[in-house]
């Protein structure tokens, strides 16, 4: 379960800071903070995008506090794009993609190409303290939950042979 506590202190960081970062560089920054929480994966690494988009669903429809974290998300979502054309599916969809995005940034020594990362940014704005804070924190989560997945499929091999 994450902590709220840290979820806003990520907040109030991300107010606070005043760097301009290129896009490349948040999500690098992003994707560092993130494996930085789950120190049982890597990123060079990532789990397939299959297995992250099953437990992305998962987090987001969780109960709370991961739920509070994505209602929270979905809400700037649709604050930001004042309701027009942003159906509940599609602020599923973006949020998804992101996370995606974020855990698969660099992988076999290559990042996703500033054109993908530019048309991400179209969609959500990575700037936007809440965003970062909230997609860091699913993301972490859906992370783990890939890892507790992976551990309990060879334990149960393990053990059925």
């Amino acid at each position: 379960m994450p902590d709220l506590e840290d979820f806003n202190h990520r907040i109030q960081v991300y107010q606070q800071s005043t760097e301009s970062l290129a896009v490349g560089q948040l999500f690098c920054r992003c994707n560092n903070n993130i494996f930085q929480h789950v120190p049982n994966m890597q990123p060079q690494s990532p789990p397939s995008t299959a297995d992250l988009a099953l437990r992305i669903k998962e987090v987001c429809a969780a109960a709370m506090p991961w739920r509070y974290i994505y209602d929270l998300i979905e809400q700037t979502i649709q604050n930001q794009h004042q309701g027009y054309g942003v159906s509940k599916p599609v602020v599923f969809h973006y949020v998804s993609n992101m996370i995606i995005a974020l855990t698969v940034y660099q992988r076999h020594g290559k990042a996703l190409s500033s054109d993908i990362l530019l048309r991400l940014m179209s969609k959500l704005d990575l700037h936007h303290p809440v965003l970062r804070a909230g997609l860091e924190l699913l993301a972490e989560e859906s992370l783990r939950r890939c890892y507790r997945a992976k551990a309990s499929l060879q334990n149960s091999s393990w053990q059925g042979t």
